[in-house]
């Protein structure tokens, strides 16, 4: 197994914790929206209290969060990982042990395309999981109900008492 160093110029505890972040941003924004769809909805357990001062993400979302690492590097490192898979590499290991399979991505592509066909599969990863969270709150409709604008969501936002 590779591993593939990531990081640029940020320490590996900066950047675990900026990519925590933005999960939980997210996660956090979906259920934002998701409330002006309906007051009453409630996102899902998606942590769990490992001790007074940290939290580990429950299985169901860790699942969605280690793909969208998977996605997002394979997006930014496709022709790397074409040459190392010519070279035999199969499966390479991410910070916080995040494993990449190769043979599962498509890396013969040109970088600006590779960024379009990730981005795409990323978007349907998270449209997914969104799917997954409210059939587990118990709000299964909130998948059929048409959603807002970006002008409509923005003028919830504005109207917030």
């Amino acid at each position: 197994m590779c591993t593939v160093d990531s990081r640029e110029y940020i320490s590996e505890e900066e950047d675990f914790n900026r990519a925590s972040h933005n999960h939980r941003t997210a996660v956090a924004l979906i259920q934002f929206y998701l409330r002006r769809l309906n007051p009453d909805f409630a996102m899902p357990e998606t942590s769990i209290e490992t001790d007074s001062n940290s939290y580990d993400w429950r299985e169901w979302v860790n699942e969605y969060i280690n793909e969208s690492k998977r996605l997002l590097t394979v997006r930014r490192k496709n022709v790397l990982f074409k040459h190392l898979h010519s070279f035999g590499a199969r499966t390479l290991e991410r910070k916080h042990a995040v494993e990449i399979d190769l043979t599962e991505y498509e890396l013969d592509m040109y970088p600006s395309e590779a960024k379009v066909v990730y981005a795409e599969k990323h978007e349907d990863l998270w449209v997914t999981f969104v799917e997954e969270a409210v059939e587990r709150a118990g709000y299964p409709e909130l998948i059929e109900t048409q959603g807002l604008s970006k002008a409509e969501f923005a003028k919830k936002i504005r109207d917030l008492d």
